[in-house]
């Protein structure tokens, strides 16, 4: 699914429903950092990970966070 933010950005979202029953979203990408293409191979991917039982959101958290570590350590620091 395409999400739209009033602020113009747009995001490629996956949504499933977990483990414990509840409906649950992992985003995949920003358009057009990430082409439709792109992001449906992914949506594939993650929905088979989800049928195999794996914790798709706990993936994308860690995946998410890592990310913001290595732009977090790529700036200098004015000490």
């Amino acid at each position: 699914m395409l999400r739209a933010f009033p602020t113009g950005n747009r995001t490629f979202a996956f949504r499933f429903r977990g483990p414990n029953g509840k409906i649950q979203g992992a985003v995949i990408g920003r358009y057009p950092d990430l082409k439709l293409a792109a992001a449906r191979l992914e949506a594939a991917e993650l929905r088979k990970r989800v049928r195999s039982g794996d914790d798709v959101t706990a993936a994308a958290t860690k995946a998410a966070n890592a990310t913001a570590d290595e732009i977090q350590a790529s700036i200098p620091r004015l000490d």
